[in-house]
């Protein structure tokens, strides 16, 4: 027990010291005004120094790795640059101008039903060739066919109406004729009375009969004279009842005209019943069974029965460049030709030709017309249309006195355009194999091909590929490829 209390005043004593070996010999009370002692700015100057080396060690080998980049950068700076090159061709004498295009047909006709009902039954379907009036499908439409019945019961009355006007007509006729004849019986009379009345007058002054026998010949004057006024009414009366039934009769007879009419647009309507094929072609679309409900109309809400297709002879619309318009002319043969009919050539025409070129793509609508008298080309095949003749290029400032086939567009590599903001260059190579860009003018373009109708000539060299840091001026060492 006393060898640990012993132990444990021994290790107490040596933890002080080393605590008192640690602390600072001189206190740094800055109250007493003391100075630091000179091992103080002795530690920091070694701690500034040692990190002035790190940053050294750290820095030094940057410095050195970008001095070599740059030396690197400055010796393929110094290197000539090796670039492929083609020589410009002399242009061909022909060329032709082949251009993709589609078979369509000469007429695409829709047909719609011209009355409402149920389709009955349908004759035809698509791929089936009709005749110009063959029967194609029918109708059953029951309100069509009241209207005719109600039309031809309208007709029949009213020509029942101008039977029995006429019948009144010709009765008021006769009655006219028998009041003019008692009228002309009338005027003879009256005359006769006068006549009597003239020779009892002398009479009567001869003293030979008494004036009594002259007045009862006075009275039988004025009796007639009364009766022909009376008769003359009758006739006049009866006259006005013939004008008025003889315009009854007239307007019976307006009114048979206007059932008559009403009947021939009813039957009309009945005979659309009956869908008859408007043109020959070959049927290409249907969209109506037998029981299906169809309303008459042609409008976007209403449904076609089917879709007829004239397809002798076919039709190509084609869009020639503005490069070539010039060489279109209406009746020009062209060549048109169908992989899948084993590389057969076509003959076709041109049909018709635009008045203007499309400014968003400036071309010009071509209609070029072939004919298919067996049924081989069908709509919507896909065709290339070749025309021959030649494309001559402008005479221009780089250009302006062209012999024999120098007038004709060259060809050039596609790889050896260049396209900047200020247009499209290629680059030359001069005598020195130094690098030039020229602008040109492009014609059209064939894919791996393109046509350049003004900037450059025969023989001259042209760089392929260009890279996009190739300098104007620069120097390089020029090879063929």
């Amino acid at each position: 027990m006393m060898s640990e209390t012993l132990c444990q005043a021994k290790l107490d004593s040596e933890m002080k010291a080393e605590q008192e070996s640690l602390e600072p010999p001189v206190s740094l009370n800055r109250s007493s005004g003391a100075r630091p002692p000179k091992i103080l700015y002795v530690a920091i100057a070694a701690g500034l120094l040692t990190f002035a080396l790190l940053l050294l060690a750290g820095l030094l080998p940057r410095l050195s790795t970008e001095a070599e980049l740059n030396q690197a950068h400055g010796a393929e700076t110094m290197s000539i640059r090796k670039v492929a090159f083609t020589q410009v061709q002399p242009p061909v004498g022909e060329t032709s101008l082949t251009l993709p295009a589609s078979l369509e047909p000469i007429q695409e006709i829709p047909i719609f039903a011209r009355c409402d009902g149920y389709l009955v039954q349908r004759f035809v379907d698509i791929g089936d060739r009709v005749k110009a009036g063959q029967l194609l499908a029918t109708i059953d439409a029951p309100e069509l066919d009241r209207q005719v019945e109600q039309a031809e019961a309208d007709l029949h009355q009213s020509q029942a109406q101008v039977k029995a006007a006429e019948a009144e007509l010709a009765r008021a006729r006769a009655v006219v004729a028998t009041s003019e004849a008692a009228v002309r019986k009338l005027q003879a009379n009256l005359t006769f009375s006068r006549q009597q009345l003239a020779r009892y007058s002398e009479l009567v002054q001869e003293g030979a009969i008494s004036r009594e026998m002259k007045d009862e010949k006075q009275r039988d004057l004025d009796s007639d004279l009364a009766g022909l006024e009376a008769a003359q009414a009758e006739v006049a009366a009866n006259q006005a009842q013939v004008a008025s039934l003889a315009e009854k009769v007239a307007v019976s007879k307006a009114a048979v005209g206007s059932y008559r009419a009403a009947l021939g647009r009813a039957l009309s309507q009945q005979s659309f019943k009956t869908v008859k094929a408007p043109a020959d072609g070959v049927i290409v679309s249907r969209n109506i069974d037998a029981g299906s409900l169809v309303s008459e109309g042609s409008d976007n809400a209403k449904k076609e029965l089917m879709r007829l297709a004239k397809t002798d002879p076919l039709r190509v619309m084609v869009a020639v460049p503005q490069s070539f318009y010039r060489h279109i002319k209406v009746g020009s043969k062209v060549q048109l030709n169908i992989n899948e009919l084993s590389g057969k050539k076509l003959q076709a025409v041109v049909a018709k030709v635009a008045g203007g070129l499309d400014a968003a793509s400036r071309t010009m609508l071509t209609e070029v017309h072939v004919a298919n008298d067996g049924g081989i080309l069908k709509p919507g095949m896909y065709a290339t249309v070749k025309f021959e003749a030649g494309v001559d290029r402008p005479r221009t400032k780089n250009a302006p006195n062209l012999a024999s086939n120098e007038n004709k567009p060259f060809r050039i590599p596609a790889s050896s355009l260049v396209v900047k903001p200020e247009g499209l260059f290629v680059a030359k190579l001069n005598d020195g194999d130094k690098v030039h860009f020229e602008k040109v003018v492009l014609g059209r373009d064939f894919g791996r091909q393109i046509e350049i109708l003004d900037g450059i000539t025969s023989g001259e060299r042209l760089v392929l590929d260009p890279d996009v840091d190739l300098k104007e001026g620069q120097k390089v060492e020029a090879f063929s490829k």
